[in-house]
């Protein structure tokens, strides 16, 4: 924002959606904080088009699409303008390389931003993860007794389907 880069580390359980939402929503609270004196326009950049094309969508239950669009009603409720632009990532854009190096120095911070929540469906995904990986270890190590299904098949991946391509 204004060449400065703010970096924060998310919780192991946030998908890239997550984080990419965060991150819109983090500058449009920056931009709001600015003194009035300073800008009156705010142009986001982000490389994540899912999450641009989200926040175009004004149905979207998503409580993060939802938060960025109770700020954006603050942006329209004032003099501001805030406008988004996609561009594809790791192609050399100079300012965007800037971005990445310190979403990648972000991930070696100790301290995880207390007010980045995990979203529900993020919590979820992790969970199942966990599940599943120590199903996994419960069956590799159930293969040489007396599982003969384990004894068939050493992991916990679906059997391929014919109806598969």
């Amino acid at each position: 924002m204004h060449d400065k880069i703010f970096d924060y580390r998310h919780r192991n359980t946030a998908s890239m959606f997550t984080a990419e939402l965060q991150a819109i929503s983090q500058c449009l609270t920056s931009s709001l904080s600015l003194p009035a004196s300073y800008s009156n326009s705010a142009l986001i950049i982000s490389e994540s088009l899912s999450a641009l094309t989200a926040i175009s969508n004004p149905h979207s239950s998503h409580p993060l699409v939802t938060q960025i669009f109770t700020l954006l009603t603050t942006f329209n409720s004032s003099t501001l303008t805030v406008s988004f632009m996609w561009v594809p990532s790791h192609c050399g854009t100079p300012g965007n390389e800037k971005v990445d190096a310190a979403a990648k120095a972000a991930a070696n911070h100790s301290r995880i931003n207390p007010h980045i929540l995990p979203t529900e469906s993020d919590f979820h995904l992790f969970t199942r993860r966990i599940i599943h990986h120590h199903w996994s270890k419960l069956w590799q190590n159930q293969i040489p007794f007396s599982n003969k299904l384990a004894q068939l098949k050493n992991s916990t991946t679906a059997w391929p389907s014919p109806l598969q391509n």
